[in-house]
């Protein structure tokens, strides 16, 4: 049977949702790719498992659109695709113990101090990950970066929820993607490690399950040319949710539009806030055209930009 395209998609994450956002699909086995690129792996792994749903996360729109389309012209009813940084999503948009696997294969692995964060070796994504698996499930990383693979093996394996399970060198596989099949052409070794998960493990979400309306109504406010240029140099929030302005502009309509970013200890967004003045009031709102996540800086930069509107003059 065939599946639409729409079926496959789901853009973007919500974590306002039900505990299982996908609704009653027939699953109850669930694997996760962080990273899919071209989605030759994933594609591979759904036809051998009809029967376990396959979840690829992915930053690239491109590569969504790529893999969207092999699954759709295939038929594959069993995957669904992701747009978002799954280091965040795998804390924040789905239940503990929801995935029986997660595979990353070649991520990326930033070798520069500052961005030390964003590497799978730092403890705040290790928690995430034994959070997010059921007890028995796995984690898989393939890397063609020896310290990488070791400094990983070092941390998984002395984590209390995880057993180390293989480290291995140049391993046999059904199928290899774009990046592995070209550090081998290069002559460059490949490094697996995989680690299960043995005992109980919990992470605190900073998103609240999405809680809260993105938007404020300010009564008696308004909006004016002097104050959407303020808007302009507008920061702030606390060492672990920031957020600055970055560009103000004028609707046509009498509106303003802010671009902001945003930092949720290290998870950063951009997105556009909309200021719209009204009979009675201006109504202060993430942009129809946005998707952020429902996340303390979101928060704060809304708050920071009525704060500016509901000044006196």
């Amino acid at each position: 049977m065939s599946c639409s395209l729409r079926e496959t998609l789901v853009l973007p994450a919500r974590l306002d949702a039900p505990a299982d956002w996908f609704g009653a699909l027939p699953f109850s086995r669930r694997i996760a790719e962080i990273g899919f690129g071209n989605g030759e792996f994933l594609f591979h792994r759904s036809g051998l498992e009809p029967q376990v749903l396959h979840l690829g996360i992915e930053v690239s729109l491109r590569c969504i659109d790529k893999a969207a389309r092999r699954v759709y012209l295939a038929g594959r009813r069993n995957v669904r695709l992701i747009l978002g940084d799954g280091r965040f999503l795998l804390r924040e948009a789905f239940p503990e113990a929801y995935f029986e696997g997660i595979f990353m294969h070649f991520p990326c692995p930033w070798p520069k101090t500052r961005h030390a964060r964003r590497r799978v070796t730092t403890p705040d994504f290790i928690e995430t990950l034994a959070s997010a698996l059921a007890e028995g499930g796995f984690f898989e990383l393939l890397t063609d970066e020896e310290a990488y693979a070791l400094a990983a093996q070092k941390a998984m394996g002395g984590h209390p929820s995880f057993r180390l399970e293989s480290f291995e060198v140049d391993p046999v596989r059904p199928v290899r993607t774009k990046y592995e099949r070209k550090w081998m052409e290069m002559g460059k070794p490949i490094f697996r490690l995989h680690v299960v998960k043995t005992a109980p493990a919990r992470v605190a979400k900073i998103s609240g399950g999405g809680s809260g309306p993105m938007h404020i109504v300010l009564p008696g406010a308004r909006l004016d040319a002097e104050r959407l240029r303020a808007a302009s140099s507008l920061e702030g929030g606390t060492d672990d949710a920031r957020w600055v302005v970055c560009n103000s502009y004028s609707g046509v309509d009498g509106s303003g539009l802010v671009q902001v970013v945003t930092c949720d200890e290290g998870f950063e967004q951009r997105f556009y806030i909309r200021l719209v003045p009204r009979e009675d009031d201006c109504l202060v709102k993430v942009d129809d055209a946005s998707y952020p996540f429902n996340t303390p800086a979101v928060h704060a930069a809304i708050g920071g930009l009525a704060a500016l509107l509901e000044k006196r003059s």
